[in-house]
């Protein structure tokens, strides 16, 4: 794939299509084996993902990931899951990793500065988060089991629908999260006078 520039959405989503059709018309294979083809696999995923249902990308599982840049790449809504991703939290694009379900070692990765709201990281290793230093503040929506947050403080982070029963070394005011969400509570009542 020597002049990657010029090939076309139109022929992109083709061969998408096409390698698509073949994992799944010999899926046995590919359960036993991952398709490995870093060039054609970073092509297609940089071009194809925002096109698919990021919710549907079934091939990922059957795609040898590992050594896949995803620097600049939008993986909101992306299953990792079963796949051997290996993903930077600094390196996405604007660091968003909203609902995104993560797997593999995070070993030495920070996620200083990303959004994690509603990201799943019940299936990722090594997992260090400092609740002050996440974007906005908030952790609403996440599975966080085995997650470590060090003893870190909450004071003034969102934590709405979220469990941390699993979650290690956390430690939540709730007084302070009462007081959060009676202050977004009282706002919403004047809009309504």
């Amino acid at each position: 794939m020597e002049k990657q520039e010029q090939l076309t959405k139109e022929q992109l989503l083709s061969l998408y299509k096409l390698l698509e059709q073949k994992i799944l018309e010999n899926i046995d294979k590919f359960k036993e084996k991952k398709f490995k083809d870093d060039e054609l696999i970073q092509l297609l995923l940089k071009t194809i993902l925002l096109e698919e249902k990021r919710t549907k990308i079934g091939i990922l599982k059957y795609l040898d990931l590992e050594k896949i840049d995803f620097s600049n790449q939008d993986i909101i809504y992306i299953d990792f899951t079963e796949t051997n991703a290996n993903i930077d939290p600094q390196t996405v694009y604007l660091k968003e990793l909203q609902y995104a379900k993560l797997t593999g070692d995070f070993k030495g990765k920070s996620f200083d500065g990303t959004c994690i709201c509603g990201t799943d990281f019940s299936k990722a290793t090594n997992v260090k988060i400092d609740p002050q230093k996440v974007k906005y503040r908030k952790i609403n929506n996440a599975i966080v089991d085995g997650v470590d947050f060090d003893y870190n403080s909450f004071d003034g982070v969102e934590t709405h629908n979220t469990d941390f029963s699993k979650a290690h070394n956390c430690k939540i005011n709730e007084k302070n999260n009462q007081e959060i969400y009676h202050r977004y509570k009282n706002k919403i009542k004047e809009l309504t006078k």
